[in-house]
């Protein structure tokens, strides 16, 4: 589940419907935080239930609906840690999935290409590593 006070829910829901997702099945709500930044704020947003696990890519589904809220209601704010540090940027290991959502490019792109160099990395690294 995820939302926030300045969600539509049904924008969001239509456009996740019409990416075609597969594994998972939602519905739009509301709900009041207890604690975040939002406590005490009633937000809207969407909940998922997964109904098939080996159909859910949840990496694709974050990043897609990170660029739909990002695009349909404007820069949102990427938090951060105490040091500075963009939470996004921790999750993906460096600054391009969020630079490339700011930049209003689609960061599946970048993600899915970031895999394929790490899955033709795996195998070169055996070689090399002390323990398998």
């Amino acid at each position: 589940m995820f939302g926030a006070p300045w969600i539509d829910p049904d924008i969001v829901f239509d456009q996740i419907i019409m990416m075609g997702f597969d594994g998972f099945s939602m519905e739009t709500c509301s709900f009041t935080p207890r604690v975040g930044i939002y406590s005490s704020t009633e937000c809207h947003g969407i909940r998922f239930r997964i109904n098939d696990l080996s159909m859910f890519d949840p990496i694709e589904l974050f990043l897609n609906i990170t660029e739909i809220l990002y695009s349909s209601f404007g820069e949102i704010e990427f938090l951060m840690d105490e040091d500075g540090i963009y939470l996004i940027d921790s999750f993906f290991s460096d600054e391009r999935i969020r630079i490339t959502i700011e930049r209003y490019i689609p960061a599946t792109n970048a993600y899915y290409k970031a895999m394929s160099t790490m899955e033709s990395f795996i195998p070169a690294r055996q070689e090399v590593l002390l323990y398998s």
